[in-house]
């Protein structure tokens, strides 16, 4: 019960309503599971692009684009893989 107690005092309750930032891109759009899991299959292979994983989304919506991974939250990514 200590742990939770200094978790509530220190602003566990209002740190909840923070967003997620890694949900999305430098550019607010979404990160699917689909882009996640290339991207970590990617690292595996020792083929993974350089830099900042949130700076690649032209990249990641060009492969999206190629694997039809549309998310009905992504009219945003529409506009940009031009579909």
């Amino acid at each position: 019960m200590a742990y939770r107690a200094e978790l509530l005092a220190n602003g566990d309750e209002e740190c909840r309503k923070w967003p997620y930032v890694y949900a999305v891109f430098s550019d607010g759009t979404e990160i699917t599971p689909e882009m996640r899991r290339h991207y970590y299959e990617l690292l595996l292979a020792g083929t993974g692009p350089a830099g900042s994983p949130f700076e690649m989304g032209k990249y990641f919506y060009r492969f999206a684009a190629r694997r039809e991974l549309r998310r009905k939250a992504g009219s945003v990514f529409r506009r940009l893989v031009g579909a």
